[in-house]
């Protein structure tokens, strides 16, 4: 998920940053301020992406592991009657 939050926050930056230069009327600096921007926003939607996945990863776990312990329960329950 980082890959890919990462490529679109690095896009859209990127694009703001020329056509705000391009509205603007400032050629000179436009492309070196939206080459920095994309690898800023890339890098920054990296680390949300990434810290994203883990959030995700651990929670969909402790939430598996918990429905397996309550049928396992259910099982040894269903089991002595």
């Amino acid at each position: 998920m980082g890959r890919e939050f990462a490529g679109i926050l690095g896009l859209v930056a990127f694009s703001t940053a020329v056509l705000r230069g391009a509205i603007a009327g400032e050629a000179d600096s436009t492309l070196l301020t939206a080459t920095i921007q994309l690898f800023a926003f890339a890098a920054g939607g990296w680390i949300l992406g990434t810290i994203a996945d883990s959030t995700t990863e651990q929670s969909v776990r402790a939430r598996f592991a918990a429905e397996m312990q309550a049928a396992e329960e259910a099982a040894k329950t269903q089991a002595k009657s």
